[in-house]
């Protein structure tokens, strides 16, 4: 059985267009393989371990702070830019920051599937 070639062009046109930007889509796409390319692994494993028995509301993370580092993040043109930012932070506000992005990708994940149905 021979098969037609369909444009890739095409193909994308049946599937919901994510509204984020180009390398917001990366991360969200690397972040549900499990690639979460903006954190060191070892740190997400605590973090993750912290998570399971802590389930933060977002009014309990943001402060003026975390809104002023999440505008640098979201203003970032590249990933490194992006890493070095994360990099500098205390630990403790890496978590912060690793629990929102967590929550933005679930955010993120629901909206798609709504999409989708």
């Amino acid at each position: 059985m021979k098969f037609a070639h369909l444009p890739e062009s095409l193909i994308q046109s049946n599937y919901p267009e994510m509204k984020i930007p180009p390398l917001w889509q990366v991360l969200y796409q690397e972040a549900i393989r499990g690639n979460h390319l903006l954190f060191d692994k070892k740190e997400i494993e605590r973090f993750e371990e912290e998570r399971a028995t802590f389930k933060p509301a977002w009014d309990d993370l943001i402060n003026e702070d975390i809104e002023e580092i999440a505008t640098h993040l979201a203003g970032c043109s590249d990933l490194r830019e992006m890493m070095d930012i994360i990099d500098s932070l205390t630990l403790e506000t890496r978590k912060t920051v690793y629990f929102l992005y967590v929550e933005l990708l679930v955010i993120w994940k629901h909206a798609l599937r709504s999409q989708l149905n």
